[in-house]
């Protein structure tokens, strides 16, 4: 499983903001602030979206946070969410 950290880069005299996604591989693509996004997750997003498909990973992009950033997964889905609820609650019958 490969993993993308992204963070923001705020922005400088010369440069708007940015957002900077890194594979643990150490592949690295930096973008400017989406105009289309409505959040800064969705910058995130775009970022880590930007790197997988410049890498050509899969489309399986599943996210959690850090203290730096988002820290994104490219993991296929083994199980549909629904199956895995309902496993858990059966397992204690």
């Amino acid at each position: 499983m490969q993993t993308i950290e992204t963070r923001r880069i705020g922005q400088t005299n010369t440069r708007g903001t940015r957002y900077k996604a890194t594979a643990s591989g150490g592949y690295a693509v930096t973008i400017s602030e989406p105009i289309e996004a409505r959040s800064e997750l969705d910058c995130h997003q775009a970022a880590a979206t930007a790197l997988v498909r410049q890498l050509k990973w899969g489309n399986y992009i599943h996210v959690g946070a850090s203290k730096e950033g988002e820290i994104w997964a490219c993991a296929k889905a083994i199980f549909d969410a629904d199956e895995a609820c309902e496993l858990v609650m059966t397992r204690g019958d």
